[in-house]
C-alpha cells in the first residue's frame, strides 16, 4: 500500500464509495531496486511476484484491522475489504466504503516470459488469489507475458520488457483503425552513443525499428490466456483490458461477446486509441457488452472531455449511464493540479482550512 490511511478517509468522507485497490508488483523494477539499494530492502519483501501479493493482500487486512480498531472493533471502521456486489451493495448501504482488491502485474501467476507455467500452475494461482479475496486481475501489463502481448512503449519500457524476457518489444504496423506509438531504433536512451553504440551493436542489443509507422505488439492472446480468460469468467471476475495489445484486447472480447459476459473493465484508459484520437473500436465493443470505462485523471476541464468520450457511447447502449474515474494513485503516473484557468476562475471553497486559507 501507499497510502496513508488518512488521506483515504478523506476521499471517504468527500463521498467515494467505492474503491478498487491493486496489489501492484513489477519484478524487473523490484529486483533492479533491491540489486541498486540492497540496504533499503527488508525482509520479507520479495521479488517473486505472487510472495508480493500475498504479503500486499496481508497488509490490506492488517490496515483494515487498524481502521476498525480506532472506531470500536471489526466491521466498524470506514474502510471495507469486500468479495461480491452484494457486499459492497450492504457496505455502503451501512454508510461505510467498499474496497475491492485487484492485481495488476505483468508477472501474475508467475507466468512472465522467463518463467515456467502452464494451465495447472495458473489455475491453482488463480484459485489462491480468489480465495484470498482477490476480484479484478490484469491478464497483462507492462510487459509481455506467456498469458498476452502488452501495449507496447519506447524508451525505458522497453528496456524494461528486453530485462524481463531478453528481448526487445516484437512489433508490427498498426491497422488502420488504431493509434499505435512511435519507436526508436537502438537501444533506449543509449543506443546511439558513440562508442557504446558499437558495444551494443556486437552483442545484438541495438534493436531496429521502422520508424515511419506507428507500432503494435505483434503479439496476442495465448492459448494459455484464452484458458485463463474463459477461467475468470467462470469465476464472475473482473477482466482489465488497460495495458492489453490491440490483438490481444480483440481475442478477449471475441471471448467475452462469445460468452455474453460483461465484467470486462478499461479502468484507467489505456487501451490503444482509435487512429482519429477517439475511443478505439475494442473499447466500444467493452461498452456494448456491459462493461464499465473510466477515463484515467486530469485537471477538471480535461476530465470533462475524457468522461464526454466515454459517455457519447454509454449513452447509446442500454445500460446505467456513467463512468468512472481511474486515479492511478500511487502508480508512476503524476497526478494532476489546478485547472488551467485557476487564477482567472478560482474555486470558492465554503470552507476555511486549519491554516486560515
Amino acid at each position: 500500500m501507499g497510502y496513508y490511511y488518512k488521506w483515504i478517509e478523506r476521499a471517504y468522507l468527500s463521498g467515494l464509495k467505492l474503491m478498487v485497490t491493486h496489489l501492484v508488483e513489477n519484478e524487473v523494477l523490484c529486483k533492479v531496486q533491491s540489486t541498486v539499494n540492497p540496504g533499503s530492502w527488508i525482509n520479507p519483501n520479495s521479488c517473486d511476484t505472487m510472495d508480493s501479493l500475498r504479503l500486499q493482500i496481508n497488509r490490506l487486512h492488517e490496515m483494515q484491522d487498524y481502521i476498525d480498531a480506532q472506531s470500536g472493533g471489526p466491521g466498524k471502521g470506514f474502510f471495507q475489504i469486500v468479495t461480491s456486489p452484494q457486499e459492497a451493495r450492504q457496505v455502503m448501504a451501512n454508510g461505510q466504503m467498499a474496497v475491492l482488491m485487484g492485481v495488476e502485474a505483468s508477472e501474475t501467476f508467475n507466468c512472465g516470459q522467463k518463467d515456467k507455467c502452464n494451465r495447472n500452475t495458473v489455475e491453482n494461482a488463480l484459485d489462491e488469489l480468489y480465495e484470498l479475496g482477490v476480484r479484478s486481475i490484469y491478464p497483462t501489463h507492462k510487459f509481455d507475458n506467456q498469458i498476452a502481448g502488452s501495449r507496447v512503449e519506447n524508451g525505458f519500457i522497453n528496456i524494461g520488457q528486453w530485462l524481463a524476457g531478453n528481448r526487445f518489444f516484437e512489433t508490427k504496423e498498426c491497422d488502420a483503425d488504431t493509434k499505435g506509438a512511435a519507436f526508436t531504433s537502438g537501444f533506449p536512451l543509449i543506443g546511439d552513443v558513440p562508442f557504446i553504440k558499437d558495444i551494443l551493436d556486437t552483442a545484438n542489443l541495438n534493436p531496429e525499428y521502422d520508424e515511419t509507422i506507428e507500432h503494435c505488439n505483434k503479439y496476442g492472446l495465448s492459448q494459455l490466456g484464452v484458458y485463463l480468460i474463459n477461467r475468470m469468467i467462470d469465476k464472475n471476475m473482473l477482466i482489465e483490458m488497460d495495458h492489453m495489445s490491440p490483438d490481444t484486447a480483440d481475442a478477449v472480447m471475441d471471448i467475452v461477446e462469445a460468452r455474453q459476459y460483461s465484467g470486462v473493465v478499461t479502468s484507467h484508459s489505456w487501451m490503444n486509441s482509435g487512429s482519429d484520437g477517439n475511443i478505439h473500436n475494442n473499447a466500444k465493443r467493452l461498452i456494448e457488452a456491459g462493461g464499465f470505462a473510466a477515463p484515467y485523471n486530469s485537471d477538471a476541464n480535461g476530465m470533462e472531455e475524457r468522461v464526454s468520450r466515454y459517455l457519447d457511447h454509454v449513452e447509446q447502449t442500454p445500460y446505467l449511464q456513467g463512468v468512472g474515474l481511474g486515479t492511478d494513485m500511487s502508480g508512476l503516473g503524476g497526478q494532476h493540479g489546478p485547472r488551467s484557468n485557476a487564477d482567472t476562475d478560482p474555486l470558492e471553497y465554503p470552507f476555511t482550512s486549519e491554516f486560515g486559507l
